[in-house]
């Protein structure tokens, strides 16, 4: 798992780049030892044993060093401490920024996308809509995709090569392959999207094609079309708290400050296709059509009930706003 060293780490690359360096420490190494016979010519014996022990310390110290600058230019970057992961809650544009960010850097391995053939998915795509396409995660009608990696394909190639990896398994997923540092010893961290409750009950709706209504229903008739609506928050598990290290982004800032945030974290690619092409995965949303933006009782009853049942909402509506948010400074509003 390797990060960038520094927007100009791909210089290391080159072979001229790579030479002078090489010489540069030879050099070095060159100027001490012809030093060190000196000084071992000019020195009293009784004294040699000490100094000699001090200089091979001074070389150890030196042979590591090099050992750092070799690897730092001719691989142009070095490994990340820990991997981090994306919770992808249906409905909070998860698609997107997997999309996205294996389409920016290196080493991001998701199911809606890895980055090592991210180009060439995203200039299919883009002819794709020029044809007057919708862009989808199944092209041709086919069930898996570079754009929707059949998750046993996931698992059968591994996770030993990724720095950044993004799923839609259920927490248990994260606990079984990295809690407690149980792939390699390698800590992880866990980002989870938040999305305002309501809007993204609204949206889970919508996906279902269901109606919620407002009226005419009793609070556990009411409660159970919301349950009703719900996609896969079995993703989420408080219990993943006690694993991981656990923090949130606003699911608006996505696109925005979170791809900031990984940006100063994960290594940018050689080449990137732009502009990157949304894959759709959702109908068209009327929100005029939903009653309960224009009633507030139900609106206050509906996310309270979400917040108390779900730990997902649970977890979003302490986080946020707090110093785990990622994308702090801003709000979490409909």
């Amino acid at each position: 798992m390797l990060s960038k060293v520094g927007p100009d780490a791909e210089a290391g690359w080159s072979v001229p780049g790579i030479a002078v360096r090489l010489l540069a420490v030879i050099a070095l190494f060159g100027a001490y030892a012809l030093g060190w016979v000196r000084a071992m010519a000019v020195r009293p014996t009784a004294t040699s044993s000490i100094d000699i022990k001090q200089t091979l310390k001074e070389l150890s110290e030196l042979t590591g060093l090099l050992d750092k600058v070799i690897d730092t230019n001719v691989t142009g970057a070095t490994p990340l401490p820990v991997l981090y992961g994306h919770i992808h809650m249906a409905k909070t544009g998860g698609t997107s920024l997997n999309g996205l960010l294996a389409n920016k850097f290196e080493r991001v391995c998701g199911h809606k996308g890895y980055s090592y053939d991210a180009y060439a998915d995203n200039e299919r795509a883009k002819k794709e809509k020029e044809a007057g396409k919708r862009v989808t995660t199944h092209p041709f009608g086919q069930e898996w995709s570079r754009s929707r990696v059949n998750p046993a394909v996931m698992k059968m190639t591994g996770y030993e090569n990724c720095d950044y990896i993004s799923h839609e398994e259920s927490w248990s997923f994260w606990k079984t392959k990295f809690g407690e540092k149980r792939f390699h010893g390698m800590a992880m961290e866990l980002h989870v999207p938040c999305r305002s409750p309501i809007d993204h009950l609204m949206s889970q709706c919508n996906f279902r094609h269901k109606a919620l209504r407002c009226a005419g229903l009793s609070d556990e008739e009411f409660f159970r079309a919301i349950d009703s609506c719900m996609v896969m928050l079995d993703r989420f598990g408080r219990d993943l708290l006690n694993s991981f290290t656990v923090r949130c982004f606003d699911f608006r800032q996505q696109f925005t400050k979170y791809i900031d945030h990984m940006a100063g974290i994960l290594q940018r690619r050689r080449l990137e296709s732009t502009p990157y092409i949304k894959r759709e995965t959702n109908r068209p949303r009327n929100k005029t059509s939903e009653c309960i933006w224009g009633d507030q009782p139900m609106y206050a009853k509906a996310e309270a009930y979400l917040i108390s049942k779900y730990d997902y909402y649970k977890f979003c509506d302490k986080c946020m706003g707090s110093a785990d948010e990622i994308t702090r400074n801003t709000t979490i509003t409909d």
